[in-house]
């Protein structure tokens, strides 16, 4: 039987009894000793005192199979040899248990080693009877033993070489047995633990892992000295000997001799920043690393599969020149001794460039964070030789003689001293940091470019007078930009508000809408767009429209508002101006059409008069009294006129005439006497009118609008002066203009109401006009003639002092129309067309007593019938005619007559010159006009 595969010792025993066994039972003798014969081990039987019984006859001892039988272990074997073997059986019968020794004897010719495997042969009742040994050539096996504890004893040598770079590294490094107590552990030690090397020599690593992973940490261990992997890697937190925590990776290799854990190894990163700035930093450091961790499981491999010196130092060679870090080792003359390829790519110089020069080279300028040159001392290699203490994570930057930009590098160094604490050599670790900076850079600039983006986005919101803000219904948080506080009347120094802050600043009559809309949107999601009242703490009111678009999520939660406040306090009183000014147009267009008719009843006032006053045999009292109604329809025509220039903004300035300011003071005095004089007297009040009128020249304007303004000015100043007072009116003439004071002893006014005195719709007590158009109007008529008021002089319980100047006329001019000098009279045919018989009844009889010829139509048509059959030399005609108006008239006679006859228009209506020149009249004669107006119209024709 040829066996192609050795048995085991225990399978062999196994067989030897099978076959005994079926020996004892077909007592075939030959069988056994063929199988015996067959195997490459020696066999041997032996009694229990160790005398050979069998041997299976392999070509070993001096003697034959035979002869061997009945001899004693020293008589075929030295000393040496013989006695551990004896003891061994003595040991087995005793026991009665196997047993295995290894010996170095002499059996080929030559001294190797053998295996003896010696087990017993027992009878029933357990006693050892016999004994079987089988003697196995194990020499190779145990050479090569030998050679991996001398290979292990280089090994150890050649660790040390390499803790010396372990040192050097920025990570924590540390080795422990099973149980977690530390064995080794690198200086950087002091940048995890607080503590020098020295002081965790000893202690338990799971003293440093953070209270809450240190369960985890302990479990995760268990599962690794269960497994059949030998390298690890987790992410947990140390806390070092001040309480500082630190988020750390770990590199775990587990060494185990056969199935228990001889120690674990652990390379320990801090990534605390790297998390903070992990997507800053991803694309730049994941290359590093990648490579990183590839030097950390070489390292691992390096400690764990040597075999050899030689190959450890190649790995330890191979390792330095894969990092992705840069390596310099130097001399303790700073010299450098080697380097690895990284080193040179990073400092831009070839090996040759490198090695062997000193740190005082001219290429080699270190620069500080600022650009500014590094002190000599100070450079890297420099600093650990002069101080022997390592270098962790400094940055420093390199200048290259060929290149423009620094190179900046993050810098680990230590020093590898020898027993009397002296320098033997320096090894610095570097990595490229130039990309990092310019990162940092950009961040910094990024951000400052953000902070100065939203200081002008805050800049034109509160310019615009927009707040916007955002509120996240499910965290309850907010964000408000600065002018949403302002808009608010709140202090962003002080925080957000609460909800029932901003519930007490809206007004009672919008808070119903205020909260009714939140609450949809925060709910239902539903945007909105309302117009609110808010009331600010000093006493403003502000109207604010906020608008809102809310942001659904899944399933329909409201995720966010986004809001705008805009202030529209401006709009609405521009809205509620526009109000009053649409009703104001309203009433002026109105009492447009009540002046018409009103300057219709005066005509007739008039006409009546004036055939009165030319009938003869008067008395002189008739006359005054006459005159003096005259008088009054005059001056109820020019308030008239007012009136209905009111209702006529687009063409207030209509006759300009030679006003004397004196005079006009004079009337207005006399027309407001019931505002200061009678009714005031009643009361108990006294009110004293004080003029000074110099000698001035007149100016142009419409004397019933300015009498207006005057009278308004009067009754202000009166209304300031709720306790009665003294007014003083003073006139003069300077600079081509001529000028009146007004000056009360009233209750003044500050500077605020000083500036705003003359805004539409302000108004303050004392100061409004009683038709509600405020100073305002009085400025803007007395603008309209080029005229000037100015708030001279006004304080508080002192008084008021308004000055108002026009442009004086230096030389009267002959007027064209009504005040030129009367030519003399000739007799003309009058046509006189009005639709209201009662005025051309009178102006009949009026122009007959003037020496006039007049005939009267009352319709255009029949006026058209009159020009068609007699010669007329003057045309007057009433504008508002029904059938046929004034203008068609006109147009009528123009087309048909040309400008042989002359056309005036009289009518209750104003007329500017463009609607003169268009329908070609010569002269308009306003309604009410009196016999001498008339009379000189007449002539001047």
């Amino acid at each position: 039987m040829n066996l192609s595969k050795k048995p085991t010792y225990e399978a062999l025993e196994k067989k030897i009894d099978e076959l005994k066994a079926e020996v004892k039972l077909t007592e075939n003798k030959d069988r056994i000793n063929i199988l015996l014969k067959a195997s490459d081990d020696i066999i041997t039987f032996h009694k229990a005192s160790g005398e050979y019984i069998y041997y299976n006859g392999p070509n070993c001892y001096p003697i034959s199979a035979k002869e061997i039988v009945g001899k004693m272990p020293k008589d075929l074997l030295s000393a040496a040899i013989s006695e551990p073997l004896m003891a061994a059986f003595e040991n087995v019968k005793e026991k009665g248990e196997s047993q295995t020794l290894e010996l170095f004897m002499d059996l080929k010719g030559e001294k190797r080693w053998y295996s003896e495997y010696i087990y017993p042969i027992k009878d029933s009742e357990g006693a050892v009877v016999e004994m079987v040994k089988i003697c196995r050539d194990i020499h190779a096996r145990k050479v090569a033993e030998q050679e991996i504890v001398k290979q292990n004893k280089a090994l150890i040598k050649s660790e040390n070489a390499y803790r010396d770079v372990l040192e050097a590294s920025s990570d924590l490094i540390v080795v422990c047995d099973s149980k977690g107590k530390i064995t080794f552990i690198n200086h950087a030690s002091k940048q995890f633990y607080g503590l020098p090397p020295k002081k965790c020599i000893g202690r338990n690593i799971f003293n440093f892992v953070h209270l809450e992973d240190q369960k985890k940490t302990k479990a995760e261990l268990i599962v690794w000295e269960r497994s059949k992997k030998n390298t690890f890697h987790f992410e947990n937190r140390l806390i070092d000997a001040s309480g500082e925590v630190r988020e750390t990776e770990w590199y775990v290799n587990i060494e185990r001799k056969g199935k228990k854990t001889a120690k674990i190894t652990s390379t320990i990163r801090d990534i605390t920043t790297q998390n903070r700035t992990h997507q800053e930093l991803l694309v730049v450091n994941n290359e590093l690393l990648i490579q990183n961790r590839l030097q950390e499981k070489q390292t691992i491999s390096l400690i764990s599969s040597k075999q050899d010196t030689e190959e450890s130092e190649a790995r330890f060679r191979m390792l330095i020149l894969s990092m992705d870090a840069g390596v310099v080792v130097h001399a303790p003359d700073s010299s450098i001794i080697t380097n690895n390829k990284r080193a040179s790519e990073i400092l831009g110089l070839s090996d040759d460039q490198i090695r062997g020069i000193k740190s005082i080279n001219p290429i080699w300028k270190f620069v500080k964070a600022d650009k500014s040159p590094l002190p000599f001392s100070e450079y890297p290699v420099n600093r650990i030789a002069r101080t022997k203490e390592p270098i962790v994570n400094s940055i420093a930057g390199v200048l290259h003689p060929d290149r423009k930009e620094v190179t900046w590098v993050k810098v680990n160094g230590c020093a590898s001293l020898t027993d009397t604490g002296e320098v033997k050599e320096i090894v610095i670790s570097f990595i490229e940091y130039t990309d990092r900076i310019k990162i940092e850079k950009e961040k910094i600039a990024a951000i400052k470019k953000l902070e100065k983006s939203e200081k002008r986005l805050n800049h034109t919101q509160e310019l615009a007078g927009v707040g916007s803000w955002i509120f996240y219904p499910p965290s309850q948080k907010a964000e408000w930009s600065d002018e949403t506080f302002n808009l608010w009347g709140l202090d962003s120094r002080k925080g957000l508000p609460t909800y029932e802050t901003l519930i007490e600043r809206v007004h009672e009559e919008d808070l119903t809408l205020f909260t009714s809309t939140y609450e949809a949107a925060v709910t239902l999601g539903t945007s909105y767009d309302v117009e609110i009242r808010v009331n600010l703490p000093n006493g403003i009111q502000k109207t604010l429209r906020s608008i809102c678009q809310t942001t659904i999520g899944k399933p329909g939660e409201v995720v966010s508002l986004n809001g705008a406040n805009l202030d529209i306090t401006a709009q609405k009183l521009l809205e509620k101006d526009q109000i009053k000014h649409q009703r104001i147009k309203a009433i002026g267009e109105m009492s447009s059409s009540i002046a018409h008719d009103f300057n219709n009843s005066l005509q007739q006032m008039s006409g009546n008069l004036e055939v009165i006053k030319l009938q003869k045999n008067l008395s002189n009292s008739s006359v005054d009294r006459l005159n003096n109604i005259s008088g009054i329809i005059t001056d109820a025509a020019s308030r008239v006129d007012a009136l209905q220039q009111f209702g006529d903004a687009e063409n207030d300035i209509k006759k300009i005439e030679h006003i004397d300011f004196n005079a006009l003071i004079e009337e207005s005095l006399d027309q407001s006497r019931p505002l200061w004089k009678d009714g005031m007297e009643k009361k108990g009040l006294c009110f004293k009118m004080i003029t000074n009128f110099k000698n001035i020249p007149k100016f142009g304007g419409h004397k019933g609008v300015l009498k207006s303004a005057i009278h308004n000015l009067i009754k202000n100043s009166i209304e300031a002066m709720p306790e009665g007072g003294e007014l003083k009116i003073t006139t003069s003439f300077r600079d081509k203009k001529v000028f009146a004071t007004f000056t009360d002893t009233g209750i003044g006014m500050n500077e605020q109401t000083k500036i705003k005195v003359f805004e539409p719709f302000f108004s303050t007590k004392g100061f409004k006009l009683g038709r509600g158009l405020g100073m305002s109007g009085v400025y803007n008529t007395i603008k309209d003639y080029n005229g000037e008021i100015i708030v001279k002089a006004s304080k508080p319980a002192e008084g008021t002092t308004f000055e108002i100047s026009f442009p004086a006329i230096q030389k009267e001019e002959a007027q064209e129309t009504m005040e030129a000098e009367p030519q003399e009279k000739g007799t003309f045919n009058i046509l006189w067309v009005d639709d209201d018989e009662m005025i051309t009844n009178d102006i009949c009889e009026l122009v007959e007593l003037m020496g006039h010829r007049c005939t009267i139509a009352n319709s255009g048509k029949t006026a058209l019938a009159q020009l068609y059959e007699n010669h007329y030399d003057l045309v007057f005609t009433d504008i508002g005619m029904p059938e046929m108006n004034g203008w068609e008239f006109i147009k009528k006679v123009r087309d048909d007559f040309s400008h042989d006859i002359k056309i005036i228009t009289v009518s209750g209506w104003s007329v500017d010159a463009e609607v003169k020149k268009k329908y070609g009249v010569d002269v308009v004669l306003q309604k009410p006009f009196t016999v001498e107006k008339l009379d000189n119209l007449i002539s001047n024709l």
